[in-house]
């Protein structure tokens, strides 16, 4: 290159033309182009502050939806929300970075980039906590752990807000009373098979609440915002709820979070609900490892004959229940497997010589009566239970819905959606229709539509109007948002948006759509 061009501005503008780079290559060239600018030793905060993006830990491709990204671009996008309190898609990580570091953060690149490390650092060390199987976890360890399983991203930018050295510390009982809140709020949705959709949604509105009410009382502030939900996209289940739906609820479907609950159900036994060590040094079950097995066998008809008041439904209505599931290894489920409860080879003796959980404590005790559909209700009500008291709620808490009919009524327009943070300032939309499809507009911060000809909209209906050339067009349905199979028409963010404020839908949507721009 010539002395008087700049590489890194001659870089963003290839990427912008050719095989798209992450957002982490992306934010890596604006980072160093800013440096020079200000004179910062460049060489000394790649080797201190970026190196460590690429490494295989920060290269590795996660899953985000349908989609895979590396993770140092994950961990941007949530350090962003976390930083910011509003979500961010993954296609704005670039331009909100910018933003964030240009208008908004107050610091120099150099510090903002030792702090963007920091918060690195502890984000790594949560991440890998949920790899460590053996011993004694830590609350933070342990809550890794359990969210993998569930495959909730979503939630690391509350966790960053909690545990980034960069903001006032909170108390370990905080955070502590934080986890437990958060992971009650999502494992007893996930039993009562609630939506999981408005969660970006959700969990960035919490990351606004301790921006405003302060990071201090952070397990306060989260357990009360959660307890006042009531919208049927964001409540927390309550005892009763939980409790009856266990009892029938085919929970083996669960599979690898049936495993992870069963395991917080032998560790609550061993005296290791909330706390890493208990007074006997007893240790945790080791976690991710052992194997699920049916106490009555999914093939029962041989050996498991059906006792008197049994009926072949009322069998197999119990199969799939809490009450008759239990963890073992991989070796003694293979021997036990279909095999009769009773007799010198059964299944009750197996696992009174052989398996040392606390979980299998209560089945061993029958070791004369044969196991059947009671043993296995008053077992699913004794795990209930346990589970009740592993995922607590607030004492006294109690769910009343907000039903539709009772939600308030408004116009629901693009500025609504901004404030909420569904969309971004100069975000994309592409028309919907195959006969258009070279067609797009931008999002202007103040709602308005700019089309690709550079001719401004108050509404979605008008500018689609203008770009089909016709009289009338439903503007929410017209235009969509995102790429390849991510692609949402507009409606369905409308849609979310009513839902998280329980609004009712409203014709005056459409109404006030076709009045915004009849002078254009």
């Amino acid at each position: 290159l010539a002395a008087d061009e700049n590489a890194q501005e001659i870089f963003e503008t290839l990427n912008a033309r050719g095989a798209q780079l992450s957002a982490a290559d992306l934010i890596k060239n604006f980072i160093f182009q800013r440096l020079l600018i200000e004179g910062a030793d460049t060489e000394s905060a790649y080797e201190q502050d970026w190196k460590q993006f690429e490494t295989a830990f920060w290269e590795k491709e996660v899953s985000i939806g349908r989609f895979l990204y590396p993770r140092a671009a994950v961990f941007l996008n949530h350090f962003l929300v976390a930083r910011t309190g509003e979500i961010i898609g993954t296609q704005e990580v670039f331009s909100r970075f910018k933003a964030f570091a240009t208008h908004e953060c107050g610091l120099d690149m150099r510090e903002l980039l030792r702090q963007v490390h920091a918060a690195a650092k502890v984000y790594e060390e949560f991440t890998l906590g949920a790899e460590k199987l053996e011993g004694n976890a830590t609350p933070l360890e342990l809550f890794s752990y359990r969210m993998t399983v569930l495959n909730i991203e979503i939630v690391k930018p509350l966790v960053l807000v909690l545990i980034d050295p960069e903001l006032p510390p909170i108390s370990d009982d905080q955070i502590s009373v934080a986890l437990n809140a958060i992971e009650s709020f999502i494992i007893r949705r996930m039993i009562v098979s609630a939506t999981t959709k408005s969660y970006s949604l959700f969990f960035t509105a919490l990351v606004g609440e301790l921006r405003k009410q302060g990071r201090e009382n952070a397990g306060t502030s989260i357990t009360e915002f959660m307890r006042s939900q009531n919208a049927d996209v964001r409540y927390w289940p309550d005892d009763e709820q939980v409790s009856s739906e266990l009892q029938t609820m085919r929970i083996f479907r669960k599979g690898r979070r049936l495993r992870m609950i069963l395991e917080a159900l032998e560790d609550h036994r061993r005296g290791l609900t909330n706390q890493a060590k208990n007074a006997t040094g007893e240790q945790r079950v080791i976690r991710g490892k052992l194997t699920l097995e049916h106490v009555i066998p999914q093939t029962w008809e041989t050996n498991w004959p059906l006792q008197e008041g049994e009926t072949t439904e009322s069998r197999r209505g119990f199969i799939h229940v809490l009450g008759n599931m239990t963890l073992l290894t991989q070796k003694l489920n293979s021997k036990v497997s279909n095999g009769p409860w009773l007799g010198d080879g059964g299944k009750v003796v197996a696992l009174s010589q052989q398996s040392t959980l606390l979980l299998n404590r209560d089945l061993t005790d029958q070791k004369t009566q044969q196991f059947g559909v009671d043993s296995v209700a008053k077992r699913t009500d004794t795990l209930t239970e346990a589970f009740l008291d592993v995922w607590k709620t607030p004492p006294g808490h109690k769910v009343v819905i907000g039903y539709r009919e009772e939600r308030k009524k408004k116009p629901v327009s693009i500025a609504d959606l901004l404030a909420a943070g569904l969309l971004q300032p100069g975000t994309i939309i592409h028309s919907n229709w195959s006969s258009l499809a070279g067609r797009f507009a931008t999002i202007l911060a103040d709602g308005s539509i700019e089309t690709d000809d550079r001719t401004i909209f108050k509404s979605l209906s008008g500018s689609g109007r203008y770009v089909a050339q016709m009289r009338s067009v439903g503007g929410w349905h017209f235009w969509t948002v995102g790429e390849g199979e991510n692609v949402r028409v507009l409606n369905d963010l409308r849609r979310e948006y009513r839902e998280l404020f329980e609004i009712e839908e409203d014709g005056a949507d459409e109404s006030a759509e076709d009045a915004a721009d009849t002078e254009e």
